[in-house]
């Protein structure tokens, strides 16, 4: 059993008067070895706050805070929409985009926009995917397809990176 609180005063409390924070950390280590996990996360919701940090400051098992990422890469056809601001985009497959959805809510800025880093060739960039009909698009700015010497229709193979 793990003492709970939200006051310091009282966890600090609990670990002078006998708490043994070594019987977490055996549960800690026991569940991952038994479950062969690489990465043991928990949630700490509603976020890190004062009693988050001093659990994470008494416990031997090592905390790591770090920044994650997802790979996608997939083969698509450019397309033109004609639109009110017209541009070219390649929609990221069912799967794919699925997967985006998974983390959407991690990553968004708003309005179910996604900023990635992408890779098309030799060609870099940071752009924003958007969001329709259950999939997602990338944008391919003039640059971009100059660079690659793209035109409407190529098959065209994308490497995105999301970060959170």
């Amino acid at each position: 059993m793990i003492p709970s609180s939200i006051k310091p005063g009282e966890i600090t409390l609990v670990l002078r008067e006998g708490y043994d924070p070594e019987l977490l950390n055996q549960g800690f280590r026991t569940m991952i070895t038994q479950l062969n996990l690489e990465l043991l996360f928990i949630d700490t919701y509603p976020g890190v706050n004062e009693e988050t940090l001093l659990w994470i400051a008494i416990s031997e098992i090592e905390n790591t805070m770090h920044e994650a990422s997802m790979n996608i890469e997939f083969t698509g056809k450019i397309w033109y929409w004609r639109g009110p601001a017209p541009f070219y985009f390649v929609t990221v497959p069912a799967e794919g985009s699925g997967d985006i959805k998974a983390i959407s809510n991690l990553v968004t800025y708003g309005w179910g926009v996604i900023p990635v880093h992408a890779r098309i060739g030799e060609t870099e960039w940071q752009t924003s995917l958007f969001p329709k009909e259950g999939l997602y698009l990338v944008p391919l700015k003039d640059a971009i397809r100059k660079a690659e010497k793209l035109v409407e229709g190529d098959d065209v193979t994308i490497r995105l990176e999301i970060r959170w």
